[in-house]
């Protein structure tokens, strides 16, 4: 079995979860819309559904998908409104559980979280969307994402409250940086937890890749304008920021499979967006497997 007939085995497994009656149009077929928009560089709700009614792409929707009806506008936003955010993230987590399996094993899983700047300004009591995710640094690709109250600050490793969170910690490191600019001399320290016993060699390495998560942020915002996104109903936002984060991981495994390694995430965007041709190939490689090594 592929990867993409995996994923769309747990989509189904969402379409279960959710207790909300009424849609003639399953809730996969709406986050198939919605991932496959992505994969083509659309950012916003509003314009993958157009994008998925252009003839071209109901064509390729029927044959990839056999997705006969498009559902209107409303429908594709009320539909991803009342998705069971849980249920989807849980499946996304099993989902790379199964893609990457073994491939995991000794790699960096940096955990940090991220505030989708804008979500402020959408809401009455000005809250924000804030979501921790488990990236693995060197396979480039989130495995997981969760919604938190807050931003996560610094931990204070004096207290026993926090060692007690972690019953598996065996790893406290810290790491001294100084900066020099314009004659000015800064400095920070940074603090680290692991659950792994680490030399300070290991450890060096590990805190190193544990940086590459903010590139996976700022993929976020640079491919799929996720800071600059203006929707109203939050639901909605969870479902994007995961979605995005499962676009950007299959265009990771296609890349280092497929392409030269400079070749940007942007042109495969483009080549999938212009010719629904590529965009199959694009999942008929996934169809036919595309696991990682």
């Amino acid at each position: 079995m592929g990867i993409f007939e995996e994923s769309q085995i747990e989509l189904k497994n969402v379409d279960g979860a959710s207790a909300h009656k009424g849609y003639w149009y399953s809730v996969s077929d709406a986050l198939i819309m919605l991932i496959t928009g992505l994969l083509c560089g659309q950012t916003k709700v509003m314009d993958i559904h157009e994008w998925a009614n252009s003839k071209p792409v109901r064509k390729f929707l029927i044959s990839q998908f056999c997705m006969n009806e498009i559902m209107s506008k409303s429908q594709f936003y009320n539909i991803l409104a009342i998705v069971d955010v849980d249920a989807f993230k849980l499946s996304f987590a099993r989902w790379m559980q199964g893609v990457l399996g073994k491939a995991i094993v000794g790699k960096t899983i940096a955990i940090d979280g991220k505030a989708v700047c804008g979500t402020d300004k959408l809401t009455k009591d000005s809250s924000i969307l804030n979501v921790v995710s488990a990236y693995v640094a060197e396979l480039k690709m989130t495995i997981g994402s969760h919604e938190c109250i807050s931003k996560p600050g610094d931990l204070d490793l004096m207290q026993s409250k926090v060692l007690n969170k972690w019953p598996k910690l065996t790893t406290v490191g810290a790491i001294h940086r100084q900066f020099t600019k314009d004659g000015i001399t800064s400095d920070t320290w940074h603090y680290y937890i692991s659950s792994r016993p680490l030399t300070s060699e290991k450890f060096l390495h590990h805190a190193r890749m544990e940086w590459s998560v903010e590139s996976m942020h700022w993929l976020l915002d640079v491919h799929f304008a996720e800071d600059k996104t203006r929707i109203f109903d939050m639901n909605v936002q969870n479902i994007l920021n995961t979605t995005r984060k499962i676009a950007l991981n299959l265009m990771q495994i296609y890349k280092a499979k497929n392409c030269k390694p400079r070749t940007s995430l942007s042109s495969i965007m483009r080549a999938n967006l212009f010719d629904t041709d590529v965009l199959a190939g694009f999942l008929e490689f996934f169809r036919g497997g595309g696991e990682l090594e």
